[in-house]
């Protein structure tokens, strides 16, 4: 059992390393390059692993593939992360939820690929396996660098916007560290205690079917729909994994292994779909792929310290049995606690624009659609294509610039640019007054942009300044992207928020001069 964690240690060890540097290999390579090669080195790995038998080889690949693996999910995170920044929360969770389904369809092919090269080769199907299975994610590098490809840019990052405010998410680790040592003990040892209990070859692999069929439907359906609107929602994932690796250690069976497999599949990948989702609430949009890397390490240390765990208490009295227990403890001790987002000055989450509470200020999105009175608006024709756009007492115009119109006033696309602006620098202002905060101004500058994929995109730069610290302007970076009308806009139209801080005079002093 021991050499079963040695080798596991390999994989994992591997794995912490290739988390902590893939934010490097992000900025070294580009995202989507990092990506693609992570796919391609853990391919080999995988290929590389078949028609190996030796211990100290096969831990060489492990620990390849294992770094490699985790370049690959760290920066595809942040990239699932990127595909909807403009739009709304529950519409990129359910993306980030795609994403993560993918783990649970690797589990179900896993499961048919490997048990149908032993039965046809026997003892030496595993070899077969890996080559087949390395094959596999071969061909998946070509669809997923078509992916990577249509994912936009990140937005570039000022030097004052360096800081990421990670130590907001500290709960978030601890969480991650307890998950990740209870659901990789689970993973790790619960095949040998299958065997124990009598069950063939075929019936632990339907287990896996079963359970990477659960994962991948209930990310794709449940999690990735509601994560986004959760509270709180990583205890939650802690009780559906606790109860689901309840069944196969209080009764033996193919009846309880399967009930185990739907419960706990349903409920394993809504860790890192959650955590994932949480990094994005939380954090400006450039620190996205050091924080769920970091949280990736974390995942790696428990990953790591819960199978050696486990493995000396299964080599004890008791059996595999007594090891497994491990897997319940963490998630049942952290699911008691709530995780969720730090509150902490400057750092207002997704969910602050649209929640208040006794310890917040009234956050400005809420705040500035309270504010609108539902005055109608009338669009009268006054040219060729002119119109007068009438709002109470005021007037405005709208036309096609010369030989088409008679550019009697903005376009209707002008127009649309010009709200989005102005409700984001009132936004802005809106949250750094109730802040308190010492924000001089805010100029908003927009324009339409070619993109690819069937959506238009927006460019918005947003210039602020003032007597601001590095955590107040990265939580003024967040809250730009978060205006009412780019909430309106939803997931139409792309909006690439660029925030960048300039040194300026504090408020005091602009008021004196």
């Amino acid at each position: 059992m021991l050499a079963r964690v040695r080798n596991t240690w390999a994989t994992a060890l591997g794995y912490i390393i290739g988390a902590g540097s893939a934010a490097w290999w992000s900025r070294r390579l580009g995202a989507g390059r990092s990506f693609v090669l992570g796919m391609i080195i853990s391919a080999l790995a995988l290929l590389g692993s078949g028609p190996s038998s030796d211990f100290t080889a096969l831990s060489v690949l492990r620990f390849v593939g294992g770094l490699a693996t985790a370049v690959t999910f760290v920066v595809g995170s942040a990239l699932a992360s990127r595909v909807h920044t403009g739009g709304r929360q529950q519409r990129s969770a359910a993306l980030v939820g795609v994403y993560m389904a993918g783990v649970g369809i690797g589990v179900v092919v896993s499961g048919i690929v490997v048990p149908s090269a032993l039965t046809a080769w026997g003892a030496s199907g595993w070899h077969a396996g890996w080559l087949l299975m390395g094959l596999l994610a071969l061909l998946a590098a070509g669809p997923a660098a078509w992916a990577a490809k249509a994912v936009p840019p990140a937005p570039p990052v000022s030097g004052t916007q360096r800081r990421s405010g990670l130590s907001a998410m500290a709960p978030s680790f601890i969480w991650y560290v307890l998950f990740g040592a209870g659901y990789v003990s689970y993973m790790t040892f619960v095949i040998a205690l299958l065997h124990d209990q009598g069950m063939s070859t075929w019936s632990t692999a339907g287990f896996f079917i079963v359970l990477g069929a659960a994962s991948a439907l209930a990310t794709l359906l449940v999690w990735g729909r509601i994560v986004g609107r959760l509270r709180g929602g990583m205890a939650l994932v802690s009780a559906v994994v606790l109860v689901g690796v309840l069944p196969v250690l209080l009764f033996d069976g193919l009846t309880a292994a399967m009930v185990c497999a739907v419960v706990f599949g349903a409920g394993f990948m809504a860790g890192p779909t959650s955590i994932t989702v949480l990094a994005r609430r939380m954090l400006p949009q450039h620190a996205w792929t050091s924080a769920i890397a970091w949280l990736t390490v974390a995942f790696s240390v428990g990953q790591a310290v819960g199978p050696l765990i486990s493995g000396i208490l299964s080599d004890s009295e008791g059996g595999i049995a007594k090891g497994l227990w491990l897997s319940v403890i963490p998630p049942g001790r952290v699911g008691r606690r709530r995780v969720g987002p730090a509150r902490t000055p400057g750092r207002p989450t997704a969910g602050a624009c649209r929640r208040t509470g006794r310890s917040q200020a009234v956050v400005p999105a809420r705040s500035l659609e309270a504010a609108m009175p539902g005055r109608t608006v009338t669009v009268r024709e006054s040219g060729p294509y002119a119109a007068t756009i009438g709002v109470g007492p005021h007037r405005l115009s709208a036309d096609e610039p010369e030989p088409i119109g008679t550019d009697a006033g903005p376009t209707p696309v002008e127009l649309l640019l010009g709200a989005l602006g102005a409700c984001t620098s009132m936004t802005v202002r809106m949250y750094a007054k109730r802040k308190g905060w010492d924000l001089t101004h805010v100029d908003v500058r927009l324009r339409t942009d070619s993109h690819d994929g069937p959506r238009k995109r927006i460019v918005k730069d947003v210039e602020i300044s003032g007597g601001l610290d590095g955590e107040q302007i990265s939580g003024l970076a967040t809250i730009a992207e978060h205006c009412p009308v780019q909430r309106m806009l939803g997931d139409s139209v792309y909006v690439d928020t660029r925030t960048v801080a300039r040194p300026g005079p504090t408020a005091a002093a602009a008021a004196a001069a």
